[in-house]
């Protein structure tokens, strides 16, 4: 295995360095997120797009080409193709949300590395699970606060002054004021339920815990699907169900009804919609681990965190990025179905005593909460530059 990935790397330095040879078309743009269409990338595409026609913006996808929510006159092609290597090596620009093709960029691009979210739990270099497999390409990266910035400096053995704090192009959808989700008769409380992944079902060697048993998506000793069901129609709420696309496939059609409503990548690919735009309509989140709720805390909304397994999840990932984790975790912390609902309760009754420490931990996360994000990214590499 060692020797594969010696052989590897060096094949990605001849390429990179073919790929240095080669003339940049300055006003192109390679997009690639995973899945397709997504995160900071899409919100980034949809700016540059409305705003800056002057650039050609493509997209690198992996599925079928059609009813990808593409705007008219945007090119794409299929990702590791002839094709798109040929579009990679002559752009200037190429965003992506997961390192794609990170190993042959040349010196002469512009690789912006947005990534898919500040994270909480250890990922890339500070993850045990992950270590092993990690290659140390330098990027131009984002971060939202200082803080973020040194961890993901040290998530990818960055050099700091290439991490560049500058806020989520994503977050900006925090600030649209659209309405996604179906409408349900009556004044009813939207609750989002959006967890991180346990259950890898693309490789399990990446898991972080067991899949969802049955029904039991709160993963909890007394998860009970009726009386749940019960709770929230007496209270008039509609939970949504957003699960990582791991674990979409987990989820059994049965727990679906008036009330408990799931949102799939397909529903949001349909729409054209990135999930933060439906963080912009919900009342309360209920979530884990899940780097969603450093978003959401620039609307200063109540969270609840559900976390049974704190210690295991722990355990597996090798602790935290920001301990302790608890402290970074303004809302109430609970372990069982009865303790969401006795939370829920209190929130209902406007009895929200988080309010203070939410604001304290997003003045930590969140540098910027005006919804100016893609300008400074645009700001900072583009507008006519055309040196990193």
């Amino acid at each position: 295995m060692k020797l594969k990935k010696q052989i590897n790397r060096v094949a990605k330095r001849i390429a990179a360095f073919i790929n240095g040879l080669v003339p940049k078309n300055n006003k192109r743009v390679i997009f690639i997120t995973n899945p397709d269409f997504t995160g900071n990338g899409m919100a980034f595409y949809e700016f540059l797009y409305k705003n800056h026609k002057e650039y050609e913006l493509i997209w690198f996808l992996k599925e079928d080409m059609h009813g990808n929510g593409l705007s008219d006159g945007v090119r794409y092609v299929k990702q590791k193709s002839l094709r798109a290597i040929c579009l990679y090596v002559r752009s200037k620009y190429i965003i992506t949300t997961h390192n794609e093709m990170i190993g042959i960029k040349s010196k002469k691009q512009i690789y912006l590395s947005l990534w898919h979210g500040m994270p909480l739990k250890k990922i890339g270099y500070l993850a045990d699970s992950e270590a092993g497999n990690m290659e140390a390409f330098p990027a131009e990266r984002i971060a939202t606060s200082e803080i973020m910035r040194a961890i993901i400096a040290s998530s990818f053995k960055e050099d700091a002054s290439k991490v560049h704090v500058l806020g989520q192009p994503r977050n900006d959808y925090l600030f649209n004021n659209i309405n996604i989700l179906e409408p349900k008769s009556g004044n009813h409380k939207k609750i989002l339920y959006m967890p991180t992944f346990r259950k890898n079902t693309n490789n399990d060697d990446f898991s972080d815990g067991e899949g969802i048993d049955d029904n039991n998506f709160f993963r909890v000793k007394d998860f009970h699907l009726e009386s749940l069901k019960q709770y929230l129609e007496k209270n008039n709420i509609v939970l949504y169900l957003k699960f990582h696309p791991f674990e979409e496939k987990l989820l059994p059609e049965s727990i679906e009804s008036d009330n408990i409503k799931v949102i799939t990548s397909a529903y949001c690919k349909s729409k054209n919609i990135d999930v933060n735009s439906i963080l912009a309509e919900i009342d309360l989140l209920i979530t884990d681990y899940s780097s969603v709720y450093f978003d959401y805390l620039i609307l200063n909304r109540p969270i609840v965190f559900l976390i049974p397994d704190l210690e295991e999840y722990s355990a597996l990932r090798g602790g935290y990025t920001l301990e302790p984790v608890e402290y970074w975790m303004p809302g109430r912390k609970v372990l069982k179905q009865s303790e969401v609902i006795q939370e829920l309760d209190h929130l209902l009754k406007s009895e929200d005593e988080f309010s203070l420490k939410r604001k304290e931990i997003n003045s930590l996360i969140n540098r910027y909460s005006d919804g100016k994000n893609c300008q400074r990214l645009y700001d900072k590499f583009f507008d006519g530059k055309t040196d990193a």
